[in-house]
């Protein structure tokens, strides 16, 4: 897998700021936050660069009990 370098792309910095908070976000919060529209993509080069992340999936129900996949990556406390 090619992947961008932290410290080279802004991209990946503005990334790594948005979940430097520290709290569980969805993709499409970060997608809206970051500008960024690949974000699995994103974490995939952040964890390559070294960052652990950690990804939770829920459902969200919507009506008539089908629901809804939700993806939610968080920065790993250390």
């Amino acid at each position: 897998m090619h992947y961008a370098k932290l410290h080279h792309s802004i991209r990946l910095q503005r990334l790594f700021r948005f979940l430097s908070d520290g709290k569980p976000h969805t993709t499409s919060e970060i997608g809206n936050a970051t500008g960024i529209e690949a974000v699995g993509s994103a974490i995939g080069e952040l964890r390559r660069n070294g960052i652990s992340i950690t990804c939770a999936r829920r459902t969200q129900l919507k009506n008539y009990g089908r629901g809804t996949t939700v993806y939610e990556y968080q920065i790993e406390r250390e």
